[in-house]
């Protein structure tokens, strides 16, 4: 199995959550300077993990400063197994698992990484502010290659001032590479994923947008701008330029080879945050290309550590029946099982 989270060589875990629980942090910032070190020549990567000890924090994270490389590098992600009482993350909807609320002025994003190959995995975002400038949830800035964002929930945002809130963007500059996958913003008031290239090579693959001004968007340059597998629903204009294959959305604007445009989708609880498939979708639901050899970024699971298989799906999603790996399934509407916080009926 090919995992889209990246584990590193000789990891240094450390522990951040709220005051009183004996974590090693509270404050992310205080995390990133104290490891701002020679990652390479000490043969360590740094990873903190996350407690959900509260019902949401306030904070802000840029990751820069650290030498690293391909083995040596440094993560921040939930703390515990996934599918497991120790598990800390999301279970691919905004209700559930460690999530940052930022009401903080003080920058203009919640998270920045630019230094190469640090990740960003699985936690839960949103802003809850009013203010003049405009605010982004998580950046991967020029000047840094290799680093991804992995499983983040950007949920339902709104500036109450004259600026907006953004989702994602990727800005690599020439020689530079970035990446989003298995990503979902449920709903911003500017673009939920763009790639501004900056002469570089952007790739989002397998995200899911809906309820945003525009889905997914490529801000142009003379790199890429890659989409693939992606779901954009019900957002003002779907997909805004760029290329790549399998898209889907609700209008006519979903690029690259093999579109599937004006589609309707089926998911489990929209309206409730919840954009897993739903078994009878037919916008999404097997129409994906399969990535588990992609020549740029190889992976084959999606936001719950679910496996794809066969024919994937598109989206941040892969549905799961429960009935073809042999579990019981009760009738008459009742609820037969959970998988990750999803109900299988």
């Amino acid at each position: 199995m090919a995992t889209s989270r990246k584990v590193a060589t000789n990891e240094n875990v450390q522990t951040y959550g709220a005051g009183g629980f004996g974590r090693d942090f509270t404050s992310l910032e205080t995390w990133e300077g104290a490891t701002d070190l020679n990652l390479v020549s000490a043969a360590q990567s740094e990873v903190i993990e996350v407690f959900d000890d509260a019902a949401s924090f306030d904070d802000q994270c840029v990751p820069r400063g650290a030498t690293t490389n391909s083995s040596y590098f440094r993560i921040i992600r939930p703390a515990g197994t996934p599918g497991e009482a120790s598990w800390q993350g999301h279970d691919g909807t905004p209700n559930n698992g460690f999530n940052i609320i930022n009401t903080s002025t003080a920058l203009t994003f919640m998270f920045r990484i630019d230094e190469d190959y640090c990740q960003i995995q699985d936690l839960i975002l949103a802003y809850n502010l009013s203010d003049a400038d405009d605010y982004m949830n998580a950046i991967i800035d020029d000047g840094c290659t290799e680093a991804a964002l992995v499983g983040i929930i950007a949920d339902v945002s709104s500036n109450g001032g004259a600026g907006v809130i953004r989702g994602f963007q990727v800005q690599p500059d020439a020689g530079e590479v970035a990446y989003i996958i298995d990503c979902a913003c449920l709903g911003v008031d500017d673009f939920a994923f763009q790639i501004d290239d900056k002469d570089g090579d952007g790739f989002v693959y397998n995200c899911t947008a809906r309820n945003s001004v525009n889905g997914f968007e490529w801000a142009g340059g003379s790199g890429s701008g890659t989409f693939k597998n992606c779901l954009a629903d019900n957002n003002t204009t779907d997909f805004n330029g760029g290329g790549g294959n399998n898209n889907a959305s609700s209008d006519a604007t979903a690029v690259g080879t093999g579109p599937r445009i004006n589609q309707t989708f089926t998911f489990i609880n929209a309206a409730g945050g919840d954009l897993h498939l739903d078994g009878a979708d037919t916008g999404a639901l097997d129409f994906g290309a399969d990535l588990s050899a992609d020549g740029d970024y190889a992976f084959d699971d999606d936001i719950d550590f679910d496996t794809r298989s066969g024919s994937w799906d598109i989206g941040f999603d892969e549905f799961i029946s429960l009935i073809s790996i042999g579990y019981p399934v009760l009738t008459d509407g009742m609820v037969s099982s959970l998988i990750f916080g999803r109900i299988v009926r």
